[in-house]
């Protein structure tokens, strides 16, 4: 320090110079700068953490949507209502609009029907683009799903 000016010797004793004693309370701030930018990013860090923590702590919002006025006047056969019921269903349940299945068996079993009827029942949904249908690449399970405009309008003749 004494090179650069900042402290002389007198005896035993050093004493700070004029710039030794600016240098000091510059430290000083820079120190307490450092430190007051360190608790920010720490407090930072701990509200993006509780704020993820409480976010993760709270249900999903899932819709409800009603369809049973829409199933009474839609015309289409009991299968067929029962298939969008339960992809309806889950679709509240869970905010996921499809379901995968391994096969029409599996279907038939959860809607209480011949396989038959259900293979005619999601052919007609199909066409009457209510659904989609397709092989999806988890070991050859199908995906069966509401269409999005499908939804739509569901959403649209309950709130109105």
């Amino acid at each position: 320090m004494e090179r650069y000016g900042l402290a002389l010797k007198n005896g035993d004793f050093w004493f700070l110079t004029d710039s030794g004693v600016e240098f000091v309370k510059y430290l000083d701030f820079a120190y307490k700068y450092n430190n007051v930018i360190d608790c920010r990013k720490k407090e930072e860090r701990k509200s993006k953490e509780d704020r993820k923590k409480a976010e993760s702590n709270q249900p999903k919002n899932t819709k409800q949507i009603p369809i049973s006025l829409w199933l009474q006047n839609s015309g289409l056969e009991n299968v067929e209502k029962e298939v969008v019921e339960v992809l309806l269903r889950h679709y509240n349940e869970t905010g996921s609009k499809f379901i995968l299945i391994k096969d029409q068996f599996e279907l038939a079993e959860k809607l209480k029907a011949s396989p038959n009827e259900v293979l005619e029942a999601l052919k007609n949904l199909r066409q009457d683009n209510i659904i989609y249908l397709y092989r999806s690449d988890i070991q050859g399970y199908w995906k069966i799903g509401l269409k999005t405009n499908f939804l739509k309008v569901i959403e649209t003749a309950s709130t109105s």
